[in-house]
């Protein structure tokens, strides 16, 4: 969780090697998926986020999502 809360002075980050850097060279990090924030309940669990795509002639078309703050904010 220490990684992936945000703070003051975090340096954001989306790849493991960014943070890794970021980590070697003295930084706080924030990691940020590509789903977005991931955000961890009471219990340390993260449901991440969902999405729903079509396929329209071959290709993808997002038909809608529902993000990991979302869903904490009705399972609480």
């Amino acid at each position: 969780m220490k990684v992936t809360e945000p703070g003051a002075g975090k340096t954001v980050v989306g790849t493991f090697a960014a943070g890794k850097a970021a980590l070697q060279a003295g930084q706080q990090i924030q990691y940020v998926g590509a789903g977005g924030p991931i955000v961890f309940n009471r219990w340390h669990n993260s449901t991440g986020a969902f999405e729903a795509a079509k396929s329209v002639k071959g290709n993808l078309v997002l038909v809608g999502s529902v993000s990991a703050a979302q869903i904490a904010a009705i399972s609480r």
